[in-house]
């Protein structure tokens, strides 16, 4: 989806929630990602997407460094010291890759917790 904001064409990454309220085609919120295409975060939540490790083959959970722009929130901190989620940068292809092949992407802040949710671009 692309928009003008100050004159500017940008491209949003539209996010909708599983089951979501307002139909599936209208965007519940969007990604936001920095200059070098590092996702950084929703407006509203932190994002995490499903991987494989190369380690031991199994699912797990990434969500993008701080060094890509985003906010510390307290439930991404709570999931990465007990283990549930990983650091690493999340680029929009990656993004992408992730939705195209049905895997899942969540996000989760202290008031919604996690909550899963599809990418519409």
């Amino acid at each position: 989806m692309m928009m003008s904001v100050l004159g500017l064409n940008i491209t949003i990454l539209g996010l909708g929630p599983v089951g979501a309220p307002m139909g599936d085609n209208v965007p519940f919120d969007v990604i936001m990602y920095n200059e070098d295409d590092e996702v950084m975060e929703a407006t509203i939540a932190n994002v995490a997407i499903e991987v494989r490790s190369p380690e031991s083959g199994t699912m797990e959970w990434i969500t993008p460094p701080l060094s890509s722009g985003l906010l510390n929130g307290t439930m991404r901190r709570k999931l990465l010291e007990s283990g549930e989620l990983k650091e690493q940068v999340i680029t929009v292809t990656d993004l992408k890759k992730a939705a195209a092949e049905g895997r899942r992407i969540k996000c989760f802040n202290s008031v919604r917790k996690e909550y899963p949710v599809t990418l519409k671009c």
